[in-house]
């Protein structure tokens, strides 16, 4: 087996998002504005689930891939 097929999972940079904080979202779909988390699985905690995470839009129900999480201070998206 060729070293190039080896890694060292401690040089593999992993981060939890499990207590990033609430911000604003906007779907894509829509233009409807919230206030909260979009719900992401966590590489880590792969079984946790946040319950008031937002999966889907409140007005159009599109789905989380149509949810943007934005800081509003810095006018970037976050995630």
């Amino acid at each position: 087996m060729s070293s190039q097929n080896n890694y060292d999972k401690e040089n593999i940079n992993i981060q939890c998002c499990c207590e990033r904080p609430k911000t604003n979202i906007i779907c894509a779909n829509c233009g409807y504005t919230m206030f909260g988390r979009i719900r992401f699985m966590c590489p880590i905690h792969w079984q946790t689930t946040f319950l008031c995470d937002i999966s889907k839009c409140a007005r159009c129900r599109a789905d989380g891939r149509m949810l943007i999480e934005f800081d509003s201070g810095s006018h970037g998206k976050l995630y």
